[in-house]
């Protein structure tokens, strides 16, 4: 694999990582989690300058509809990143100590707002990019990554994972801070705190296979139409 290639890919790897250990605030404290967000808003600003060829691109080709939705997904991820960085400054207490600036319980909320967004779309982007993931695996693994008996494990052990994640969708009651029921988030701290990783990463994962399995269903379809 190209060094470059493997570069872009570790911190695609790392920024989605502190993503999700900047969600757990309950957990890491507020002042590891305003560090872990600047981290995470750096290794995205990395990540556009690495692509930054995508963005020269916009006004350039022909639009399919699935370059269409990889557009959108990922100007909304822009917006989502850009968001959270922003009003994580606004809000700070520990790094930013900036005096409150308008409705703060507004700003906290379209923070966390932002967070959740985050998290499906960070999912849905993965998902829309499976195939190249699941190659540069398979080129770091060898003969492993292109076994059939491993393929057929790994289809076997996603089908509890999904379940898990459908499960934790409601136990952390995924729909209200999506769309602005309830956008705060709480952990009971009698619970193992590998569950909430463990969710969220499993919450992760039934948006990456449905999008993944959405796009081939799609691509099945257009192939058949024109047969």
């Amino acid at each position: 694999m190209p060094w470059r290639t493997t570069f872009k890919l570790a911190i695609d790897l790392l920024m989605t990582g502190l993503g999700l250990f900047a969600m757990a605030y309950r957990i890491t404290g507020e002042r590891r989690h305003e560090w872990i967000g600047i981290a995470a808003s750096a290794l995205f600003v990395l990540h556009s300058v690495l692509n930054r060829r995508w963005y020269f691109s916009l006004f350039k080709g022909r639009y399919s509809f699935r370059r269409i939705l990889n557009t959108v997904v990922n100007l909304l991820l822009v917006a989502v990143t850009s968001t959270l960085a922003a009003s994580g400054i606004l809000i700070s207490r520990v790094l930013f100590p900036f005096e409150e600036i308008g409705d703060g319980m507004f700003i906290r909320q379209a923070h966390a707002f932002a967070a959740y967004w985050f998290l499906i779309l960070i999912a849905v982007h993965i998902g829309m990019h499976w195939e190249m993931i699941a190659g540069m695996v398979r080129k770091a693994t060898g003969s492993l990554g292109k076994s059939r008996r491993g393929n057929i494990l790994l289809r076997i052990l996603t089908v509890p994972i999904i379940l898990y994640g459908i499960w934790a969708s409601f136990d952390r009651e995924m729909g209200s801070k999506l769309f602005l029921g309830y956008a705060f988030d709480f952990w009971d701290p009698d619970r193992p705190v590998v569950f909430f990783f463990t969710g969220n990463l499993a919450i992760m994962s039934v948006y990456i296979c449905a999008t993944h399995y959405a796009l081939r269903l799609t691509q099945y379809i257009h192939t058949r139409k024109g047969s």
